[in-house]
């Protein structure tokens, strides 16, 4: 058997490039550079918010894969970016893992939801990814979520990947306001147990900062959440203005839905 090598499958780093600016009560796609597997779908725009789609040529993240995104909101830009499908995390040997940096800039008065589908690691697979998101000031408006799955649970897989590692730093006028540093190794955590899935198999990750009215916001999706009867979780208010929110499922439909929901709270 050949020995499968840490490099890229696309020979150099993958890279995704996005400017989003307000211009003629629109915002529109100021900047766009990518590298194979990106693309990005043509956006659908409504009165001053577009939602873009990003495209993967790729069937997943494959061994030795390297993947930067950078992604810019120029003053009054409102933004909403999603992925096209589910991101499949394949096997790979043991000495091998896929990487994503991401660097998310937003200048003042902008909104980004950033929701991505879930990701889902299958058996015996390696990632590291690191995000890094700069607001201005307490004028940008973030929504993001993350969705990761146990394993490819309609197979039978759960936590039979080798390590999931993700950590997010939120810093707003230059400050850190936010670190979270995610380590999953399965081999030595029992992942299934209290303080990590908890039995069940999909966790979702929500931050929403700046939007106005948090506290009630804070009420409403605890109150969702203990209505629910298909998930389980909490939220938490970092402080005046900054929630996070951890939510537990067996399917990660109904995560997405659980998130959806709250993005329709927030626009109304």
């Amino acid at each position: 058997m050949l020995k499968q090598e840490n490099n890229n499958a696309y020979g150099k780093t993958s890279d995704l490039i996005l400017r989003f600016c307000y211009r003629r009560k629109t915002t529109v796609l100021d900047d766009v550079y990518f590298t194979a597997p990106f693309k990005i779908m043509k956006p659908f725009t409504s009165a001053t918010s577009a939602r873009f789609m990003i495209l993967s040529a790729s069937a997943g993240i494959m061994a030795g894969d390297q993947q930067k995104i950078n992604i810019c909101l120029e003053k009054g830009a409102d933004v909403e970016l999603t992925s096209q499908s589910y991101e499949k995390i394949h096997k790979m040997l043991a000495d091998a893992e896929g990487t994503r940096n991401i660097e998310i800039t937003m200048a003042n008065d902008t909104r980004l939801f950033y929701m991505p589908q879930p990701t889902i690691p299958f058996a015996q697979s390696a990632f590291v990814d690191s995000t890094v998101i700069h607001l201005a000031n307490n004028t940008a408006k973030l929504f993001f979520s993350e969705i990761l799955s146990s394993g490819r649970t309609a197979h039978h897989e759960r936590f039979l990947y080798r390590k999931y590692i993700s950590s997010i730093k939120i810093y707003e006028d230059e400050n850190l306001c936010y670190f979270e540093n995610t380590r999953y190794l399965p081999m030595q955590q029992k992942l299934v147990s209290f303080g990590f899935y908890e039995g069940y198999t999909h966790l979702a990750t929500l931050l929403i900062f700046n939007f106005a009215n948090s506290k009630k916001l804070l009420e409403k999706i605890r109150q969702l959440i203990t209505e629910a009867t298909e998930i389980d979780g909490g939220a938490s208010l970092i402080n005046d203005d900054k929630l996070c929110i951890k939510t537990f499922a067996n399917s990660s439909e109904v995560l997405v839905n659980f998130t959806n929901t709250i993005k329709k709270v927030l626009n109304t």
